[in-house]
Order: C-alpha cells, then sequence, then structure tokens
C-alpha cells in the first residue's frame, strides 16, 4: 500500500494501471482468436474433439505416476487412437515400479511420437525402450522406440502357448507365420513390426473355441480375445486395435479382406504354410483330426475330384481351398514365396487322385468279375 501511495504520488500508478489493462486485454484477445478452448465432460466430446485433432499433448506434475491416488491412463493419451501424441513437461515421480506398472507404463507411452520429461530419473526409465533423449529448454525429450523386447515378446508367447490346443494350428505352425511374416516384411516399406509381431503370436488363440464350436470363427474370437488380452496388460488402444484387425482378417475368406500392411503380410504369412508340401501335411493332419475322409465317391462309385463335392473331405479342401490359394496373395514376396511351393502339391495331389482312383476302377471290376465267377 505504501508502494501504492508513492507511485501515485509521482503520477506513474495510474500508467501502471493502464499498462497493466492494455496487456491484459491483448492477451485476452490473444487467447479469444487463436486459442480454442473446448472442455471435455462425456465420451462423446471426447470423441468429438478427438476427430478434430491432429495432435495431442500431456504434461505436468507426476501425471505418470501409477501410485497417485487420481492416476489415470487418460493422462497418457490411451483415448487418442490414430493421433499423434507429444508429453511436454510431464513427470512420472518415481523410479521404484513393480513389474506390471512398469510394463504398463512402457506400452502406453510406446505410441509417443515424443516425450518431454522433468526429472533424469523418468528419462532414465523410459530411455530403456525408447531412443535415447536429448535436453530442450529444461526438457528431456525422447523421440518414439519400439515395445517388442525380449520380455514383452515372452509375454505374448505364454499367453499364445497357453491357447494352442490342436496339432494342426499348434505352436510351430505359430512360429512358422510369425517367420515368413518376418521375411515378407523385410521387402516392404513403414512395417509397424510390434503390431506384426504380436499378431503372428497371437493369430490362431481362437482356435479352441471354434473346434469346440463349428458356429464361431476362430479369427473373430482370437481377435477378441488378443484384444482383452492386451489392453488388460497395459497396451495402447491403438495397438490393441490394430493387433485385433489383423488377427481377425487373416482367414481365407473374401467378407472381411485384410486392409493394413501388418494384416495383408499376417495373411499371406499364414497362407504360406498352407502351400506346397507342407500345407498338404498339414491339411491332411487336420483332415484326421476332425475325423473327416480323404475322399468322397460318386454315386456310381469313382472317386469324386473334390471340385464340386459339398461334403468335407481332402480332396474338397485341396479344390476349395489349396489350389486356388496361389492368387490370393497380396504382397508380391509372399506370391512368389508360394509360386515356389506350387509344384509339390500339385505333384502330390495328382498322385494320390490317380492312386486311388485306378485302385478304386480297377478293383471294382475284378472284384465284379470274382461276384460272377462264384455265381457261376
Amino acid at each position: 500500500n505504501m508502494l501504492k501511495i508513492f507511485l501515485g504520488k509521482i503520477g506513474l500508478w495510474s500508467l501502471i494501471k493502464n499498462f497493466v489493462h492494455i496487456k491484459d486485454k491483448r492477451l485476452q484477445s490473444f487467447f479469444k482468436e487463436e486459442i480454442k478452448i473446448k472442455y471435455v465432460f462425456t465420451a462423446g466430446d471426447l470423441e468429438k474433439i478427438k476427430n478434430e485433432t491432429d495432435v495431442f499433448i500431456s504434461g505436468s506434475d507426476q501425471i505418470w505416476n501409477p501410485y497417485y491416488e487420481k492416476f489415470s491412463t487418460f493422462f497418457m493419451l490411451d483415448f487418442a487412437e490414430g493421433r499423434k501424441k507429444i508429453a511436454y513437461a510431464s513427470s512420472i515421480g518415481t523410479d521404484n515400479f513393480d513389474k506390471v506398472d512398469k510394463e504398463r507404463i512402457k506400452r502406453l507411452l510406446k505410441d509417443y511420437t515424443h516425450i518431454g520429461l522433468r526429472e533424469d530419473s523418468a528419462v532414465n526409465f523410459i530411455n530403456s525402450f525408447h531412443a535415447a533423449g536429448q535436453s530442450t529448454h529444461g526438457s528431456k525429450f525422447l523421440e518414439k522406440g519400439d515395445i517388442m523386447n525380449t520380455e514383452t515378446f515372452g509375454l505374448l508367447e505364454s499367453y499364445m502357448l497357453e491357447c494352442m490346443d490342436d496339432s494342426a494350428h499348434d505352436k510351430d505352425h505359430v512360429y512358422r507365420v510369425l517367420y515368413n511374416a518376418l521375411r515378407i516384411a523385410e521387402r516392404e516399406e513403414q512395417v509397424d513390426f510390434d503390431v506384426l509381431i504380436c499378431s503372428c503370436l497371437l493369430h490362431d488363440i481362437g482356435r479352441k473355441e471354434q473346434f469346440e464350436n463349428a458356429n464361431i470363427c476362430h479369427a473373430i474370437a482370437g481377435g477378441e480375445k488378443a484384444y482383452h488380452f492386451l489392453l488388460e496388460n497395459g497396451f495402447s488402444l491403438t495397438f490393441a486395435q490394430s493387433v485385433k484387425a489383423c488377427i481377425q482378417s487373416h482367414r481365407f475368406r473374401k467378407s472381411n479382406p485384410p486392409q493394413s500392411l501388418e494384416a495383408k503380410i499376417l495373411f499371406d504369412a499364414d497362407k504360406l504354410d498352407v502351400c506346397g508340401a507342407l500345407g498338404i501335411a498339414r491339411s491332411l493332419l487336420y483332415v484326421g483330426i476332425v475325423s473327416e475322409p480323404l475322399y468322397s465317391l460318386h454315386p456310381d462309385g469313382t472317386v469324386s475330384d473334390g471340385k464340386y463335392d459339398t461334403e468335407p473331405s481332402f480332396f474338397h479342401e485341396y479344390k476349395f481351398k489349396l489350389e486356388r490359394l496361389y492368387d490370393c496373395f497380396y504382397t508380391e514376396t509372399g506370391k512368389n514365396l508360394a509360386l515356389n511351393r506350387r509344384k509339390a502339391a500339385v505333384d502330390f495331389y495328382e498322385s494320390i487322385y490317380q492312386e486311388v482312383n485306378i485302385s478304386h476302377q480297377e478293383g471294382r471290376e475284378l472284384l465284379q468279375k470274382q461276384l460272377l465267377d462264384i455265381g457261376d
């Protein structure tokens, strides 16, 4: 008050008030014209601003501390799927995590393109799964990195092994699909290897549901299982949805073709494992598991080649699926790998068809002759 009286006496107080008032008006005008503030109250509001927003920025003291009573994955922008995410001056506030929380934070921050942090301990922690950071205006910025390390792979692999109970679609099939996918991906650009590897590992985890109920599609069931498993284990919503889409479109069905590059690679890698000699072997194994015959007979007793069959058999599977696979690949690499295997499958089918056909034709004639001779 004494300062105000003194400044008033020398005529400066009114000058300062006018200056602050003018500056405040300019600041208000700037905010009104340049900065749009929207308040979010419902999930619907959130969905609207998500679709209108290119970049989401988060940041504050201990915003990512999982032991803070008001902690929420909302502060890690898990809702902002498909949008650029940046953190500025964010703080974790602790470097003492249990294993579950550590993995959850890793996966939720995976989608951030840049991360600015307040404390060195947080930089050291996040540097363990992101690229090295650099200091900018007192905030440590980190570039986006990968989450598919040995620990994460082991988590996904363990869940896959728990779900597998099918000799034709066993863990070795899953590994072959993964290896095929990596071979194909090497020739493609901008592949999200995290999504691809996860999708390959989990693509057949719905087989048990389909085996127990033929009306259930293993791809749809598997996609749902993978989606919930990933969310429960701290993966981001965007990541879980991407994996789900890959798995649900990997089946040989025209109604749900793969859309993303990772989904197309998974589709090709899975179909590659049904091509050639290996595809024949796996199909025969599956036919045995579900007690289907090798082939069907026409009403006159001759062997059907399977092309027009309505009942399941190995010959029907070959004509309906195996023979037609080679024109259904989405990647050039996948198609070329499949064509290299094609001859082995064609030769086997033609050989087995010829063998059983001759056996039936000549055998029936000889049997008929024997029956006539006995009758005479």
